[in-house]
């Protein structure tokens, strides 16, 4: 991907994407909890995801309107990427990012502890469970969970321009 491109997206990342790292409970395949590293963008034109999936991977969606405004607004997709296909992507719009940025070096940090083949055969350990959770809140506090009506995200905001 050109670098004109990636800044691109860089900026739609900044300004419509969100980068999480969540808690994911029992499944019917998966016996115990773990975490999983995801990101996603938004946008009323479907276009602009279809390079981002044909790059790296991940999903477009449509994402469902509140009935009270069917025919009112234009439709609304989703692109959502996880886990390894989730760093390739950050690793490669990180020299762009700015807002997103801190949250982006704590995505890859998380995804380096992943073990590159691991199946979720065995639950994690107390111990490992526990770092994983650290990474999930410190992740929260950058979007702003945890401060007072997004008081993390406006100083972290004022920095980078200064």
């Amino acid at each position: 991907m050109k670098e004109l491109d990636l800044a691109y997206y860089a900026g739609l990342v900044d300004g419509e994407g969100s980068i999480v790292i969540y808690w994911h409970g029992k499944t019917k395949n998966v016996q115990h909890y773990r975490y999983i590293l995801h990101m996603n963008i938004s946008n009323n034109n479907r276009e602009i995801f279809d390079p981002l999936k044909a790059e790296f991977g991940g999903c477009v969606s449509k994402w469902p309107c509140p009935p009270e405004l069917i025919g009112k607004r234009r439709e609304h997709w989703r692109f959502g990427i996880s886990q390894r296909m989730c760093a390739k992507f950050l690793e490669q719009l990180l020299p762009y990012l700015r807002l997103k940025r801190p949250r982006a070096e704590l995505a890859l940090e998380f995804q380096r502890r992943m073990q590159p083949n691991a199946t979720h055969a065995k639950p994690l350990s107390d111990e490992e469970l526990k770092i994983r959770e650290s990474f999930s809140e410190r992740m929260r506090v950058l979007n702003g969970h945890y401060s007072q009506r997004g008081e993390t995200n406006r100083k972290m905001g004022s920095q980078l321009f200064h």
